[in-house]
């Protein structure tokens, strides 16, 4: 809409006028969410008489239209000591018919004390349904709603930092857009790039200079546009990787990621699609520096973030990266998952271990099952291996092998059959990347000859 003079008077008068008859209204998270139904709550505040009528609207995140849900009320706010009104009120609906592991916003509508103009809205707050959705570690398998969940995906690399630039903006600025072809090929994951580095120094040039609140909710906006599609998200750090601390760097500094996972979860909820890898290929650390730091993560997620979800763990050297499995460890693995499991309220692990792969760690950059089943355990179904990324280019056109991709990409659509505890895969990247990583072209749609050979056979 374009504000003219007359048009900004008036909703000028509207504001003051509500400001005047002290009527606020405030969504509040909703109360006994199940996999159909939700009370939505709010808060009403006024200092004058009762006001009203005030309506909820519902809509599917993401969506374009609001529908109403239950009937019109009216508001008047409890008296105080002295008789006069003031203080709030809270007030609730009951919604039901709603869809399982499915997103949602609600609002609550109220026309101007004056009766003129047009309705004056309160916040938005988000919630998903629960139910059969939320990914679980049962045994060596991962299940939703008590079938076996089967994770196909992408990397997206959305969001503006020292590395991903404008592409990063960009790719934000056409989330919708992102979100819809990724969903359009088959996918039902995206793993998301945030780097806690820039995040706690921001606002910075690294950032765009947006300030952590800005960060977070552009976050949050991805969970939304995934989510509301029907995918997982899955943030993570990549913090080990790049960034002031990475690499050798990451050895004592893992907990540099905690408060920007606190604040993404405090942000999101506990949202039953969201689950979280905690670092990005920790390299040049050894085990030792790796049990501690990953240790201190899963408490930390676990007894101060209060997330009890999947967590995903990435070995180091590339997290297993190739034929060689040198991040592939069955006794430190089974130590963590024990670790978790003791955590307050777990009761037993949900850990995921990570895998990566590039063609340029194969003999000849031909694919070879043989060599990736070795590097994971060979025929052990005891630990949950997550191939959170694998690619098609390594830091020189050399490395490229298009037969390799195609391969890969068609293994690991194909792998749950042969290997229970085998969770899924993300191809990286979505998106016009500046190298052969690129899965589209500049219209985040038109897949290259790697995005059709992720389309074609991963999901």
């Amino acid at each position: 809409m374009h504000l003219t003079a007359r048009n900004t008077t008036i909703l000028l008068a509207l504001v003051l006028a509500l400001l005047a008859s002290g009527c606020t209204m405030q969504t509040k998270p909703p109360t006994n969410v199940t996999s159909s139904s939700a009370i939505l709550n709010a808060q009403v505040g006024c200092t004058s008489a009762p006001y009203g009528p005030v309506w909820w609207e519902l809509r599917e995140s993401g969506g374009s239209t609001w529908r109403l849900v239950g009937a019109e009320q009216s508001v008047s706010c409890p008296r105080g000591v002295s008789g006069s009104e003031s203080g709030t009120v809270g007030i609730s609906e009951p919604v039901d018919g709603l869809q399982p592991g499915a997103a949602y916003e609600f609002r609550v509508g109220m026309n101007p004390p004056s009766g003129e103009g047009p309705p004056v809205y309160s916040t938005v707050t988000r919630f998903s349904t629960g139910g059969d959705r939320r990914p679980v570690v049962v045994g060596s398998t991962l299940r939703a709603g008590g079938a076996r969940l089967q994770l196909r995906g992408v990397n997206v690399w959305g969001l503006q930092d020292s590395i991903t630039t404008g592409f990063g903006a960009n790719q934000y600025a056409n989330r919708a857009k992102v979100a819809g072809t990724i969903k359009s090929w088959g996918a039902n994951l995206v793993r998301f790039r945030v780097l806690a580095d820039d995040y706690n120094s921001a606002p910075s040039a690294a950032t765009g200079d947006l300030t952590k609140a800005q960060i977070i909710q552009r976050i949050t906006d991805w969970r939304d546009a995934v989510v509301s599609r029907g995918m997982y998200f899955m943030p993570c750090s990549w913090d080990a990787l790049d960034g002031a601390h990475s690499d050798a760097g990451w050895a004592g500094n893992g907990s540099r990621v905690h408060q920007m996972f606190a604040d993404i979860h405090a942000a999101l909820g506990d949202d039953p699609m969201v689950v979280y890898e905690v670092t990005n290929e920790p390299n040049n650390v050894t085990w030792a520096q790796w049990d501690a730091n990953m240790q201190a993560s899963i408490r930390y997620f676990r007894e101060t973030v209060g997330y009890r979800g999947l967590l995903v763990i990435d070995p180091i050297w590339w997290a297993n990266s190739g034929t060689g499995g040198q991040g592939y460890d069955d006794a430190r693995y089974s130590a963590l998952e024990a670790y978790d499991a003791a955590r307050p309220g777990m009761g037993s692990h949900q850990l995921a271990f990570a895998k990566h792969d590039y063609a340029n760690e194969y003999a000849g950059k031909a694919w070879n099952a043989g060599a990736w089943t070795g590097a994971q355990g060979g025929a052990q179904t005891k630990h949950l291996i997550f191939e959170t990324e694998f690619g098609n280019y390594t830091g020189s056109p050399s490395t490229v092998s298009a037969p390799w991709a195609a391969a890969a990409a068609s293994f690991f659509g194909s792998r749950f059959a042969a290997q229970p505890n085998y969770v899924g895969a993300a191809a990286f990247v979505f998106g016009p990347w500046y190298d052969a990583n690129a899965m589209t072209g500049a219209d985040s749609a038109t897949p290259t000859a790697w995005g059709a050979a992720v389309r074609d056979n991963l999901f």
